[in-house]
């Protein structure tokens, strides 16, 4: 029951073509009281046969739209190897302001997480 509570903070947003559903996005607001200003991007996946059409561009304005109501400041965090992914934030104002190191293993490599920040006004 309390993972439910956690889930209902939560903003999950998908997005339908003629397949279904092609891309997701979520978003949630800090729930402790120092944090209360900083929202988090989370699990942002579009279908690889989507991929460039303008889905995650769309699914990540939507999602904006939603946080600025809501905090000040949101973070995520990307594969330091995912250049579109890094460039569609990039393009909708995210800054890298650090690295994650060797985040994620899969076999005998590790790779790096970027963390990224767009300042939002209020």
């Amino acid at each position: 029951m309390a993972a439910y509570r956690q889930w209902l903070g939560e903003t999950i947003l998908g997005a339908i073509g003629c397949e279904g559903l092609i891309g997701v996005a979520g978003f949630y607001a800090s729930r402790y009281r120092k944090s209360q200003h900083r929202g988090h991007i989370f699990s942002v996946y579009v279908r690889e046969n989507e991929r460039g059409k303008g889905v995650g561009d769309r699914l990540i304005k939507e999602l904006l739209a939603h946080a600025v109501t809501r905090v000040e400041q949101v973070h995520l965090a990307v594969g330091s190897t995912a250049v579109a992914a890094i460039k569609t934030y990039q393009r909708n104002g995210f800054e890298i302001y650090g690295t994650d190191p060797s985040v994620i293993r899969i076999g005998d490599a590790t790779y790096d997480h970027y963390l990224m920040v767009k300042k939002l006004s209020h």
